[in-house]
């Protein structure tokens, strides 16, 4: 495309000149300015120099001004009490009011399924059992009462979700809500909990798509969607997006292994590398944004990026089995300082995270035993210095 942008700079100073007739030089001129603004879109719609839309940007900025800040807390780097949840379960997804955690772990039948337990009594509840599929990677609305999750109940990965509650004492029914012949996948509520982010492949290429949930035919369906991330032909997917709008953490790399994690302040449009992490759910973020917990991987990539497309329809991830990996804390601008596991580092490496609102606990996914369970682990922590809310 540059060639060709060149050749018809030239011939507009031929024809300046006399040299080539206007006719000519007219095709070649207006071909010349398609191709440099072809070009233009493809430098910064891929790799890290993509801009982000304005309607994302309005979005972020609008949130940021409607979320109150909790007071800053100073915790030390090792983990206070823990205690097993659940000895088989991975991808947490703590409720906003901190007191269950969704998951997904094998079902009666051996099918994925996503499963419901209280943080402090209670039983297991399979939430999915009663459909068909892997129903997988569950995603609880922040501010409602909704769970994303993806399944392969169709032929491929596509997003559905299910209400938290009941209705008149039997398990709700998923709805379906991405189009059927496209894959998408790692579905996540946007930050105002009213639309579905996710990653979206067609044609061989990828990108992070977003799209408000509207009320139609009885349920939710998804209105028009909007591209905030390309990805070209290297998988792509949203990790976590931060209940302030401000720390958009997506990853990039073969299938559900992730071998760049980057963060992206969709309202200035910067980006910050985090390095490769355990996969998705292997970051969770506090209910204003400020702390941020990173399970890090030290694992080699698994191949080339551009596998993505292929292994991403296999369901290949490295959170499927086990990693050298660490567990993480810092604010979003900052400095992540690795915390100290202690007893449960014996067990086996972490591979996922569920922060509470508070950043005074957590939910980890942890590998033991060639399986994942689950942890809930409190934070040594005290108010920060003249702060006297807590």
């Amino acid at each position: 495309m540059a060639w060709f942008a060149a050749f018809g700079v030239l011939a507009l100073l031929r024809v300046l000149r006399g040299g080539v007739s206007r006719w000519l030089a007219f095709h070649l001129v207006v071909g010349a300015a398609a191709a440099l603004g072809a070009a233009g879109y493809h430098a910064a719609s891929s790799g890290s120099g993509a801009t982000v839309p304005p309607v994302i940007q309005t979005v972020a900025f609008n949130v940021d001004a409607s979320v109150p800040l909790d007071p800053e807390l100073v915790c030390e780097p090792e983990l206070g009490e823990a205690r097993v949840l659940v000895d088989h379960g991975s991808h947490p997804s703590l409720d906003a009011e901190r007191e269950a955690v969704w998951y997904e772990a094998p079902g009666p039948e051996g099918r994925i399924q996503i499963y419901r337990i209280s943080l402090w009594d209670g039983e297991p509840e399979c939430w999915t059992c009663a459909e068909p599929g892997n129903n997988r990677r569950p995603a609880r609305n922040p501010k409602g009462r909704g769970v994303f999750f993806e399944t392969d109940r169709h032929g491929s990965w596509d997003v559905h979700v299910v209400s938290t509650e009941r209705r008149k004492g039997k398990l709700p029914a998923s709805g379906r809500l991405t189009p059927s012949g496209s894959l998408d996948r790692m579905g996540l509520y946007e930050p105002t909990g009213r639309g579905l982010v996710w990653s979206h492949s067609g044609a061989g290429r990828f990108a992070i798509k977003m799209a408000t949930l509207v009320t139609g035919h009885g349920g939710l369906i998804l209105g028009s969607a909007r591209t905030v991330v390309e990805g070209g032909t290297a998988w792509i997917a949203p990790i976590a997006w931060a209940n302030d709008g401000r720390s958009l953490v997506y990853g990039r790399g073969v299938g559900p292994g992730i071998v760049e994690a980057i963060l992206l302040d969709p309202a200035l449009g910067t980006r910050r590398p985090l390095g490769p992490v355990a996969g998705p759910g292997s970051v969770s973020f506090s209910r204003d944004g400020q702390l941020m917990a990173v399970v890090q991987s030290q694992t080699p990539s698994p191949g080339p990026a551009g596998l993505g497309f292929f292994l991403a329809r296999l369901g290949v991830g490295a959170e499927e089995r086990p990693s050298r990996a660490s567990l993480a804390f810092g604010p979003p601008g900052g400095e992540l300082v690795q915390a100290d596991l202690g007893e449960l580092a014996q067990a086996g490496p972490p591979t996922g995270v569920a922060l509470s609102p508070n950043g005074r606990s957590l939910v980890l996914s942890q590998w033991s035993e060639g399986r994942p369970r689950l942890i809930y682990a409190a934070r040594v922590c005290v108010p920060a210095p003249g702060d006297g809310n807590l």
